[in-house]
């Protein structure tokens, strides 16, 4: 291939900073925002395999507060609802026979802040791993140009 001795060498431009977080949008990391409790340290509470999901208890859980408020729902309050909305209502014993309400908002909080400390953590690492934030070395700068030629 010929090059053209005419033409101007230009500079790389670095790319802009994205957001590389790796933490997940989640607000609650007890429940990762679905209101079930879904936490690696879930085990640490409960012993054994418990056949229904526990409720999110932490006061900042929005759709923990979702499933609270449904659950003790009165039998009138199901059939407005379903009236509302459509569909068969649950009686309030049917619907509270699905879920566990058996952990505190102590609980819930607690799981929280060591889940949310493991994504930190990780999240450290991860970007002192990938130098994120670094400028382009002038190695990558030289790469980028044609025949090594800085400007």
């Amino acid at each position: 291939m010929e090059t053209q001795e005419n033409l101007p060498i230009i500079s790389a431009i670095p790319a802009p900073v994205r957001d590389r977080s790796v933490r997940p949008p989640w607000k609650c990391f007890c429940c990762c925002d679905s209101g079930k409790v879904s936490n690696p340290y879930l085990s640490n509470f409960v012993l054994g395999e418990n056949g229904k999901p526990f409720i999110c208890q932490r006061p900042d859980c929005e759709e923990g507060k979702k499933y609270h408020t449904a659950y003790y729902l009165s039998d009138a309050q199901r059939q407005e609802y379903a009236k509302k909305h459509g569909g068969e209502a649950m009686s309030s014993r049917e619907y509270q026979a699905q879920w566990d309400m058996r952990l505190t908002a102590a609980h819930c909080e607690q799981m929280h802040l060591w889940h949310k400390a493991d994504w930190d953590k990780h999240a450290a690492q991860r970007s002192k791993r990938l130098n994120y934030g670094q400028p382009i070395s002038s190695l990558t700068q030289k790469l980028s140009m044609p025949n090594g030629k800085e400007s």
